[in-house]
Formats: C-alpha cells, structure tokens, sequence
C-alpha cells in the first residue's frame, strides 16, 4: 500500500515538474513573442514624443525585466552615453522618465558627481562627496554643452564639495590649517567648488564636531580666522555678515 503511494506522489511530483516547466517555457516564449511588438510601440512613441531630439539622440534594444515585469529601452544622447532616458512598457502603457533623467539631467549628473569625487578623492581626503548645484536645464546652453561633452568640468564653479576634516585639538589654528589644506589641496587638482560643506571633528572627542556651510575660496583667503574665532564662541551674527551656516555640537 505505502509502496503504490509513493509511486502515485513521485507521478504527481513530475507532473508538477512537467506543467511549472512548460508554464515557464510558454512564459518566455510569450516574452519573445512579444517583443517586436513592444519594440515597435516604442519606436512610435519615441518619433510622435521627441522629435525635437531625433537628431541628437540614440534607440537601445529593447529589453525584458524579470523583476519588474516590464519592458524597457535606453535613449541616450549621442554626445554622451551617460545622459539617457528610459521608456518602460507595462500593463499596455507606456512611461518615460524623460523630464527627469533627460531634460533635468539626472543619469547624466549623477554619473559626474561620482566621477568627478573619484577623481579628486585621496588617501588624506578619502570621503569627498560632490553636487552639483542645478539641474542641467537651469544652467546656460555653453555649461550644458560643457556637461555633455565633459569639458573641463572639474574647472567649472557650478558645483559644492562635502567632505570631513578630522583636527587634533579644537582649536582656531588647528581648524584653520585643515581648512586651508584642503583649499590648497582642491586647487592644486584645479577643482573649484562654489562652496564647501564641511564636517570637523575633534579626533580626540569625536562627539565634538563642526558643520560648516556655504564656505567658499575667498572667504578663506580673506576672513577665515574671523570665521573660526566666531563658531568657536557661538557667535551667530558671522552667519549673516559672512553668508556662511555652522553648527556647533559639543
């Protein structure tokens, strides 16, 4: 009896094999069976949608997302493979993440802010984090030009640095030489930064930290001990004389 059971459950294992393979099989073949189709439709959209761009721009292939179920293409400028838009294709509708990703730049500055803090990056600065300060449709026509080609870009003012600076002792003269190090540092790369956001910490309480904003180049040549004497005494009125946002923890 036992013995016919088990060959009755081993038959219905494969035949539970057997149909989850053939779904699978079907599914895929569907898939296939489907993508010129898909391909076409988004062919259509793109010659009834951007015009505009026709010249400038490149088709992908079009391509199947298993995790998001969904059929996708890549539409990247010719200039640059990294500024691109995607169309995705799913429940019988088409979306485009062109005024995101395209228009306002998103792929495309997102890739140079990684590149441009990879290259500047050191062993005496390891975290240095890079954005830039609009959207690629609010600068002029000769900075996204610059964008797209990638022209000299670290040389541009259109941008802010992050990074940490870790001082000995809180003291005025111990944070100004770090600060001025790093200036001297990022021009010497001829990096230049419209403002930097900085983290300063205590290395020997690392509870005790400052975070300094929206200082930039001429204030360090020209007002930087007033700047540290004042954060260092909490005095609040250096944020309206100079421009500048510090918060003092310690």
């Amino acid at each position: 009896m036992s013995k016919n059971r088990l060959v009755i459950e081993m038959a219905i294992f494969t035949a539970f094999l057997f149909v989850a393979f053939g779904f699978i099989i079907i599914n895929e073949k569907k898939k296939d069976f489907l993508l010129p189709k898909i391909d076409e439709k988004f062919n259509q959209y793109i010659a009834s949608h951007y015009q505009n761009i026709k010249n400038d721009i490149k088709i992908g292939k079009t391509k199947y997302n298993s995790k998001k179920d969904s059929f996708e293409i890549r539409v990247s400028n010719k200039k640059n493979k990294n500024l691109y838009f995607s169309l995705i294709y799913k429940n019988k509708k088409i979306t485009s993440t062109y005024q995101q990703d395209y228009i306002e730049g998103d792929t495309l500055l997102s890739y140079l802010e990684k590149k441009l803090a990879t290259d500047i990056k050191s062993s005496k600065y390891p975290y240095i984090e890079i954005k830039f300060i609009n959207k690629l449709n609010k600068f002029n026509n000769t900075i996204q030009e610059a964008l797209i080609t990638g022209d000299n870009i670290e040389s541009l003012n259109i941008y802010n640095l992050y990074t940490d600076l870790k001082v000995s002792k809180f003291s005025p003269s111990k944070i100004k030489n770090s600060i001025v190090n790093l200036n001297e540092f990022v021009s010497n790369n001829n990096f230049k930064p419209k403002y930097y956001y900085l983290t300063i910490i205590n290395s020997s309480n690392i509870t005790e930290e400052i975070k300094l904003k929206k200082l930039n180049k001429n204030l360090i040549l020209t007002s930087l001990d007033e700047i540290i004497n004042g954060i260092i005494s909490n005095d609040d009125s250096i944020k309206l004389k100079f421009g500048i946002d510090f918060n003092y923890n310690y």
